[in-house]
């Protein structure tokens, strides 16, 4: 049996037999189902307290929203829970915390949680969530203006990063190297110049970043100016706090409620189909790591392998979301290249009919690239 083939039986079976559930998993953000909450003891009910607000870090994390379930009847929390365990807990609001709580982990159901958000109609949030770029400077009464960096304040630091994994929003440092700095300096940061911020920012191909200014007033309230970029707009903001986690913790909610707004969508009771056709599928291989890819996206419910041309797949996606976010997805995804040229060539095999038919031209047409 020749490749060519080999690969007509393989995507014939593939047409049979592969349909996906939405909400199979995450691709840049990957625990989106964990959580850690702390708890007083190891008794039922603490625990059973400890399921009910875990699972609502969850959907808050999956929705976007800070309050997902606002004037709804809160479920049962035991039937969303596939596993737990007890471990160490530190509050990301407390610094320099002597010793750590006790905490639970919890493990999530996806295919339960999902259809708690089908029945209340609540939002999603695609896993593949665009990161925030952190720019903070704090006013040192010695040193003067200085970088906060990971090394330098390592606790303040990991507390931002942690309110931003509550809110299941990727974050990232610059990496402030010579590169960073031969042209930009805290003073640029310090100013909140937005001009020089974005040129700085092009180098992260960051869509969302945030400049933070910090220092503390003689009252010992920490102050932070900051500005937040979020398509080419500008917001600025003021934010007092007793302490910087506690700042950050002011600052974060606005951020993420507005990147996430940007992309969220109400999964449809009927699905859209959607016909997607990727080039460069050469092997087996690459063919599994395509499904792979759109398996992992929550948008799609249902896929079926309909086409083969060479080196060239269609497929029929059956979504919950519109085809503008789909594509919006996929444009931000570097596996996946969106194709510009016009397709040539419009007779291809049809598995399920066993023959050469002419079809309309996909809806979508991108150029798989893989990991």
């Amino acid at each position: 049996m020749n490749f060519f083939s080999f690969f007509k039986n393989t995507l014939a079976w593939l047409s049979m037999t592969v349909f996906f559930s939405a909400y199979v998993g995450a691709d840049i953000v990957a625990n989106l189902h964990e959580v850690i909450v702390p708890v007083a003891n190891q008794g039922d009910k603490e625990r059973l307290k400890a399921m009910s607000i875990g699972l609502e870090s969850i959907l808050v994390k999956i929705t976007g929203e800070s309050q997902p379930l606002k004037g709804l009847v809160h479920p049962s929390p035991e039937s969303f829970v596939a596993d737990f365990s007890y471990v160490g807990y530190v509050d990301p609001l407390q610094i320099k915390s002597a010793n750590s709580g006790l905490g639970i982990s919890f493990n999530y159901d996806p295919s339960e949680v999902g259809k708690l958000i089908q029945k209340y109609r609540l939002k999603i949030w695609p896993a593949d969530r665009h990161f925030l770029l952190a720019w903070i400077v704090i006013e040192d009464p010695v040193e003067g203006i200085r970088f906060m960096t990971q090394e330098e304040f390592p606790e303040t630091t990991e507390a931002l990063r942690r309110l931003m994994d509550n809110r299941g929003a990727p974050l990232v440092f610059p990496l402030l190297d010579l590169k960073d700095t031969k042209n930009f300096f805290e003073v640029d940061v310090w100013n909140l110049d937005q001009k020089k911020l974005s040129i700085a920012s092009d180098r992260y191909t960051a869509k969302y970043w945030v400049a933070v200014r910090l220092f503390q007033g003689s009252s010992g309230q920490w102050n932070a100016s900051w500005d937040f970029s979020a398509n080419n707009s500008i917001e600025l903001k003021h934010t007092m706090a007793n302490s910087l986690p506690k700042l950050f913790d002011e600052i974060v909610p606005h951020i993420v409620d507005t990147m996430a707004s940007r992309y969220s969508y109400i999964p449809k009771e009927n699905t859209e189909k959607i016909v997607l056709q990727l080039q460069n599928i050469n092997d087996y291989a690459s063919l599994r790591e395509a499904i792979s890819y759109l398996e992992s996206l929550e948008m799609v419910r249902d896929l079926r392998v309909k086409i083969i041309d060479q080196d060239r797949v269609s497929l029929e996606l059956h979504t919950g979301g519109e085809e503008l976010l789909l594509l919006e997805t996929f444009r931000r995804d570097r596996r996946i290249k969106e194709n510009v040229n016009n397709f040539k060539g419009p007779i291809l095999v049809d598995i399920e009919k066993r023959g050469a038919t002419f079809l309309p031209k996909p809806q979508l047409q991108f150029i798989w690239q893989g990991r």
